[in-house]
């Protein structure tokens, strides 16, 4: 790489670091909630780290029970990406909130870096049933950018929900269901 390159790629990493240019997609204060809603679920999750990541940020991808790793996802949800603001003044994390079919699915990481592939995952699996809110906790990273990161699901109710009421008064309001996500195997490659 010459000279030229370098110092463009410096700059940008830099200018990217440096401030958050994009909007959590599935943030509670986009979501619009009907308390007439019934034949669909939503659920509720925290995800983050100690800290933003650049080089190698993780989100959760939200699959089918049955579905292998790599089939299409219902949601791409970030993590620790430097790109997205955080919604967390402690902490790099969003507050997701993503509405779905009755059914079974499951959350497993990827890694957001082309150099890294992907053989295996952790799985955390859940259910939900028509009609039903469910609070399904935190996923933290305790460190950032870590190809090999350990994650935990926490109960982080209190702050989560007043973070929703704040952000979405109405849907806030409905009967929330808190069913804590648990590691439960390894997602499906083949």
């Amino acid at each position: 790489m010459n000279l030229k390159s370098f110092v463009a790629v410096a700059m940008s990493v830099s200018l990217l670091g440096g401030c958050a240019i994009y909007d959590n997609r599935t943030s509670a204060d986009k979501f619009v909630y009907s308390q007439d809603e019934s034949q669909t679920a939503v659920i509720i999750l925290s995800a983050g780290a100690v800290q933003n990541c650049i080089s190698a940020s993780t989100r959760l991808k939200l699959l089918a029970s049955t579905s292998l790793y790599n089939a299409d996802v219902f949601a791409f949800l970030p993590v620790d990406g430097a790109a997205i603001k955080s919604e967390f003044s402690d902490h790099h994390g969003y507050l997701h909130v993503v509405r779905l079919n009755p059914g079974s699915y499951y959350f497993a990481p990827f890694i957001m870096n082309p150099y890294v592939m992907m053989t295996a995952a952790s799985r955390a699996d859940f259910s939900v049933s028509a009609g039903e809110v469910v609070y399904l906790g935190e996923y933290f990273l305790g460190q950032a950018c870590g190809i090999q990161n350990s994650a935990t699901f926490r109960d982080q109710s209190e702050r989560d929900l007043a973070l929703l009421k704040l952000k979405n008064p109405i849907l806030a309001s409905a009967s929330i269901k808190k069913r804590l996500l648990k590691v439960t195997g390894q997602a499906p490659f083949k």
